[in-house]
């Protein structure tokens, strides 16, 4: 089940998706007033093309760089991000989703709206750590998804938290099958604790034996160093800070880098 849903969305059993993080949007703190939505689409627009030339299998769009996260954005950066990836999508054939940092509510409108294949989003417990207290609205979302008519839209429930902790600490087995029974979550994405920190292997691995039949998602720390070992045990990965020039988050994304892992996870799909 976990591999066809993966070929379903993706036309590929172990994706590659690629991260554009969008510059500072409109309303945020560290917004550009001077290159407003131009520079901000111009940057993103490179980053979508070079993944595309590099050969990534889908791309992951996501308000990084409007630190501190909201757990609920302004209309602002809604409206931008819809048109940002209007805009974009246009020039990009490739599937796609959204993650809005950190309301799944308007990842999953924006989602409708554009015509992305899937959301990442947190939708079961609450964290802590450097954002304060951080709510989720997995009811809210997955109803939404419902009155919008739009089950196409897979969620890929976060189960661990970059930059926070769990205020209920449970197991990781608890975790998957509480995302996946309460919450309804199509995928299940596992990550460091911060973007571009690696996960323990042995963790993918409890995910996985926990719930067999949905797909996990390796989604920080991931690079050439350790794709192989993760698409052993993982049914996809996103990739972000291993594709960008000197490998920092919000740089912009280096083709090279993208086009050397891309040949290497060919490589490994040939056994």
């Amino acid at each position: 089940m976990s591999t066809s849903l993966m070929r379903e969305l993706f036309n590929v059993d172990k994706p590659i998706i690629g991260m554009i993080h969008f510059l500072p949007l409109p309303g945020t703190p560290l917004y550009d007033e001077k290159g407003g939505m131009k520079k901000i689409y111009t940057a993103a627009i490179e980053d979508a093309l070079k993944l595309k030339e590099g050969g990534v299998d889908a791309i992951l769009y996501c308000n990084e760089g409007d630190r501190p996260y909201s757990n609920i954005v302004s209309p602002a950066v809604i409206a931008s991000v819809a048109y940002l990836i209007s805009k974009i999508q246009k020039d990009i054939n490739l599937p796609f989703g959204i993650n809005i940092l950190l309301d799944s509510i308007a990842s999953i409108s924006i989602a409708h709206v554009t015509g992305a294949s899937f959301i990442r989003a947190f939708l079961t417990g609450e964290y802590v750590g450097d954002m304060g207290i951080m709510k989720t609205y997995g009811p809210e979302t997955i109803k939404l998804r419902r009155d919008l008519h739009a089950q196409q839209i897979k969620v890929f429930a976060n189960i661990t938290a970059g930059f926070a902790v769990p205020i209920a600490q449970r197991s990781l087995e608890d975790s998957a099958r509480g995302a996946v029974f309460v919450a309804l979550a199509d995928a299940l994405c596992v990550s460091g604790s911060a973007a571009g920190v690696e996960i323990k292997q042995k963790d993918v691995q409890i995910v996985k034996k926990a719930v067999p039949n949905v797909p996990v998602i390796v989604s920080t720390g991931v690079n050439k160093d350790n794709i192989k070992d993760i698409l052993k045990i993982a049914d996809g990965v996103i990739i972000g800070t291993a594709l960008k020039i000197q490998r920092e988050t919000l740089n912009p994304v280096d083709i090279k880098q993208v086009k050397e892992f891309m040949k290497l996870v060919r490589e490994i799909r040939k056994y």
